[in-house]
Parts: C-alpha cells; structure tokens; sequence
C-alpha cells in the first residue's frame, strides 16, 4: 500500500511531494524489510516484535505500554534501521479504534523521522484482543492512511 502523497517545503520555497511505501504482510511471513519496523505493546507487557528483531534491553526496560506512548531505536538488531514501539494501553481496553490510533502515531512518527518505508508489525495477541486479523489489518490500514494524511 502507497501513503497518500505528502508536501514539504524545500529551502526554495517549492513545494515538493513524496510518498511512503507501507506494507502488511501475515505474521506467518518473514518481515517485509523496511526503513522502520512498528510494533505495538500493551501497558506492563513487553514489546510485541518479531522473533527476528531483538530490541535493546535499555529500549525494552524503558516501555512502558501506555496509550500514545512512542519510542524509537536505530540501535535494534535485525533486517530494521529503526523500531518503534507504539503503546496501546490495557489488553482488556483494546479495541479497532485503539489500533487505528496507532497506526496513524506510528507512520507519523516514520514520517518525521523521514521514513520512506514502514512495515507495521501487528502481533498474533494484538489480533485477538481487538476483534481478530481482518478487523485489526483493517484498521491499521485505516489508521496509516488517515496518520499521511495533510489537508493542503
């Protein structure tokens, strides 16, 4: 999936456009690579990553989990120049809405980041605590597609 267009100023004063290339894939699958991997975590449980990446011990200690939380590492180990880790609050809290916020936090976050690739990791345990893959995949997408968006 191709992010909405976006706009940049350059020096000049132009306006320029680029895209971000987003990409889902079943979990089932090896990770897509990509510029910024993006996994979720539930508030006192550790990040959801895939077996593939190790996340540094100073970034896993440091998450906490909350709703809205955003951190990010270059110093992660795996097919990823970055991660982050986007909170999602309580397993029993979460639902599509939650998962839709997410996204948008997550491809914003790549975005400033000056990301031109994501790949939005959604766990096996985020799937079943908000209503199973089609619901979950839906809404990441939903959420990805609104976090580009820019009125101009």
């Amino acid at each position: 999936m191709r992010g909405a267009a976006r706009a940049a100023d350059d020096r000049q004063g132009r306006t320029r456009t680029r895209t971000m290339k987003l990409s889902f894939h079943s979990t089932s699958a090896a990770p897509a690579r990509a510029d910024l991997l993006v996994c979720f975590a539930f508030a006192g449980e550790a990040p959801l990553a895939p077996k593939t990446v190790k996340l540094p011990q100073h970034l896993r200690a440091s998450v906490q989990g909350e709703f809205r939380e955003q951190k990010l590492t270059d110093a992660a180990e795996g097919p990823f120049q970055r991660v982050a880790v986007i909170g999602l609050g309580k397993r029993g809290e979460l639902d599509s809405e939650r998962v839709r916020r997410g996204a948008a936090l997550a491809v914003q976050r790549a975005d400033a980041s000056g990301c031109e690739s994501v790949n939005v990791w959604l766990a096996p345990e985020v799937c079943s605590a908000a209503g199973g893959p089609r619901a979950v995949g839906q809404a990441a997408a939903e959420g990805a597609g609104r976090g580009l968006y820019r009125f101009l």
